[in-house]
């Protein structure tokens, strides 16, 4: 399945209408999302894949929100320092486990990383450049 948001900025609305394509797209499955160093990536996500509780009689106040247990959000970051590329991993939502059986199931083996989808992006998005200033995210489920 493929999916795509495009805009002129990498804003909040863009980024959560990914996250509601995801969202319709991602059933009852285990999934690994695998975002950027761009923070706005995790509320999008973390807002798209949690459900509100309903209150007990009597309760006031907002619904307690809870994760979806089958969905994995990982923040890859990025830096240079002194000429040396340093790249995090960030666990922010879901177990190791659960990240090592999606990545075992859906590539064999490897780690997590964003140069997929950076490799999507990257022809897409320079001809949206070249034409309207836009910038374009791909979503890809195999």
């Amino acid at each position: 399945m493929t999916g795509r948001a495009v805009s002129a900025n990498r804003d909040t609305t863009l980024l959560q209408q990914l996250a509601e394509q995801v969202r319709r797209m991602a059933l009852c499955r285990p999934l690994l999302i695998a975002v950027d160093g761009l923070n706005t990536y995790l509320s999008v996500f973390r807002d798209a894949f949690r459900t509100g509780l309903p209150r007990s009689k009597g309760q006031t106040g907002r619904m307690t929100l809870v994760e979806w247990p089958n969905i994995t959000i990982v923040q890859v970051i990025k830096s240079k320092q002194a000429g040396v590329l340093n790249i995090k991993r960030v666990i922010i939502q879901g177990q190791q486990a659960m990240i090592e059986q999606i990545i075992q199931a859906t590539q064999g083996k490897g780690m997590i990383n964003t140069a997929y989808i950076e490799r999507l992006n990257a022809p897409s998005a320079n001809a949206w450049l070249a034409c309207s200033a836009a910038h374009a995210i791909w979503l890809v489920i195999k």
